[in-house]
């Protein structure tokens, strides 16, 4: 579990204007990658109150973030949470981009 001066930390660099939420490391792995494989649901939640967060980026195993929900409670926020400017459902953004 990340001490509350990670978070805090993560937090304030999540805000910043120029952050790419989505932005995928040298394996492929976007911040919503790595906080679900490390079970930071507090960091999960805070990556998806950002409107620009795209939980359907694949890696470079092409897993997206879904994959790597292997906790219940990380797979209910991930299919509750409503996405982008229209607040679509995971399913809804799903099709759309497919």
């Amino acid at each position: 579990m990340t001490t509350n001066l990670y978070s805090e930390i993560i937090k304030c660099l999540v805000d910043q204007p120029a952050i790419n939420v989505n932005a995928k490391g040298f394996n492929g792995k976007t911040p919503l990658h790595c906080a679900i494989e490390l079970d930071e649901l507090s960091l999960v939640d805070l990556l998806l109150s950002k409107r620009s967060i795209n939980p359907l980026i694949t890696d470079n195993e092409n897993k997206s973030a879904l994959d790597y929900a292997k906790d219940n409670r990380v797979l209910q926020v991930l299919i509750n949470h409503k996405y982008g400017l229209e607040k679509d459902s995971l399913l809804h953004l799903a099709a759309i981009l497919n």
